[in-house]
C-alpha cells in the first residue's frame, strides 16, 4: 500500500495527519479508512452499490464477526454550514443501513452507521450514527468495538 506507506513517512516527519490527508483525493480518504477497518481484521467492500426501491451507494462496509459499519466517508474542508451537513450525511447513511438490512441477511449482525470525517468535530454522534475523524477511527475501534 504505497498510499499509506507515503502517509507513514510524513507523520514519522512530524505532520498531522489532517494536514498530510488535506491533500489526497476523496478517493484515497477511501481508501485509508478502507485499509484501517483491514488492519482491524475486517472484511471490506468499498463503494458497495446495491438497489431496493431506490440505488444505494455505501463508501465503506466493514464486517467482522457479528458487527457490521455502514461508513459514509466526509473529507469536507472547514466552512460554516459543516455541522448541518454532517447531520444530513447521518440521516443519510442511516437510511442506506436500513436499506441493506433489507437485503442481506443481517439480523444476527449488529450494523452501525458511521461518518469518518477529515477535521475533528464537536459533534459526536448524532441521532444512530457515531461520527468519528480520521485521526480517532484506530483507537475509535480499539477501545469501544473490539474485544
Amino acid at each position: 500500500m504505497d498510499l499509506l506507506e507515503e502517509i507513514k513517512r510524513e507523520i514519522e516527519k512530524g505532520k498531522d495527519i489532517e494536514e498530510i490527508l488535506k491533500k489526497f483525493s476523496w478517493k484515497s480518504f477511501e481508501q485509508i479508512v478502507e485499509a484501517i477497518f483491514q488492519i482491524h481484521g475486517f472484511k471490506t467492500k468499498r463503494n458497495f452499490r446495491f438497489k431496493t426501491k431506490k440505488r444505494f451507494e455505501i463508501d465503506v462496509l466493514a464486517y467482522k464477526n457479528n458487527y457490521g459499519f455502514c461508513v459514509e466517508c466526509k473529507k469536507w474542508n472547514l466552512n460554516w454550514n459543516r455541522k448541518s451537513k454532517i447531520k444530513e450525511a447521518c440521516l443519510k447513511n442511516e437510511e442506506k443501513c436500513k436499506e441493506l438490512r433489507k437485503i442481506w441477511n443481517w439480523k444476527k449482525f449488529k450494523l452501525q452507521s458511521l461518518v469518518v470525517t477529515l477535521w475533528q468535530e464537536d459533534l459526536r454522534e448524532f441521532s444512530k450514527t457515531k461520527i468519528v475523524s480520521i485521526y480517532k477511527l484506530n483507537s475509535f475501534l480499539l477501545e469501544e468495538f473490539l474485544p
